[in-house]
């Protein structure tokens, strides 16, 4: 038997990395159990999130749970700082292993134990190769009415990341989004733009309008703006990524349920910020990678 304890962190893209390292990890087990704990999210209750999406119950965590699993007391109170120290102490007793992860992009690198409790971000593919298919399976099996109607239309979608990235030096140049539109040929069409900064949103429609192209909202499915944004993606049959973990699951959706499907994203992802080691290929078989810009 494995169990594990997965403490929550970001969005519905961070938690689905972190919801398929826990599924890896409980590949071998005979009798896998996984509880997942939040203290709760700053983005709002209309961001989708593992809960409200695929109805994995999240809970914050209780006084016993914090006595039983290490690194779930935040130590805010005395309490928190005695059940933590008992943690500890129950953690030495059994097999279990801490799994602390601020590096996103750092491999997989565990030791055999009973009992693993995650917190982290777990974006290298060592983490999510194995279970991939199965969370992206998961996923399409709760799409909302009309995905299959949408997919048929065999639309584009481009995501465009702005807000902070902007800020971090994150965001994806126009020569990635040229070599995007020459790379799967989308010209003369009609392309469905997903961008949170709706104000960049006539600047990038003259842009693609040297393609022939003009831009669609996405169609309304969920009643849940955020929502609609990723199935709109997932519903695409060419897909064009930014380097953002929501937009990387919908396309894996899109992937694992029409294999015919075209998607370019960006290599590198991201500066590497995190560490000295490289930053890994984010791409699934069949997705085709372009120059991203970032050393």
């Amino acid at each position: 038997m494995n169990q594990i304890a997965l403490m929550l962190r970001g969005g519905f893209g961070n938690q689905l990395f972190q919801y398929a390292a826990a599924r890896t990890l409980l590949l071998d087990s005979s009798d896998p159990r996984l509880s997942v704990f939040s203290y709760g999210s700053s983005r709002g209750s209309e961001h989708p999130d593992l809960e409200s999406v695929l109805g994995i119950p999240v809970s914050c965590p209780s006084r016993l749970q914090k006595m039983r699993y290490r690194h779930l007391a935040s130590n805010d109170t005395a309490l928190d700082v005695l059940s933590g120290a008992t943690a500890r102490l129950i953690g030495q007793l059994t097999s279990t292993q801490v799994v602390l992860q601020d590096d996103p992009f750092e491999s997989r690198d565990v030791e055999p134990a009973s009992l693993y409790v995650l917190d982290g971000y777990f974006q290298h593919h060592a983490w999510w190769s194995p279970t991939w298919a199965q969370v992206a399976r998961e996923l399409h099996s709760v799409s909302p009415a009309g995905f299959e109607e949408l997919r048929s239309e065999s639309r584009v979608a481009i995501k465009i990341r702005r807000t902070d990235y902007l800020s971090n030096g994150w965001q994806l140049p126009d020569r990635y989004y040229e070599q995007a539109f020459d790379t799967l040929d989308v010209r003369n069409r009609e392309v469905t733009a997903i961008c949170e900064d709706h104000d960049y949103l006539p600047e990038f429609a003259a842009f693609a309008r040297r393609f022939g192209c003009t831009l669609a909202a996405p169609t309304p499915l969920t009643g849940n703006p955020n929502l609609d944004d990723f199935w709109n993606l997932a519903a695409a049959s060419t897909l064009v990524l930014a380097n953002s973990s929501y937009c990387w699951w919908a396309a894996a959706v899109a992937q694992e349920g029409y294999p015919e499907t075209k998607v370019a994203y960006p290599a590198p992802w991201l500066p590497n910020e995190w560490s000295s080691n490289p930053m890994p290929d984010m791409g699934l078989p069949g997705w085709q990678s372009l120059a991203s810009g970032f050393d």
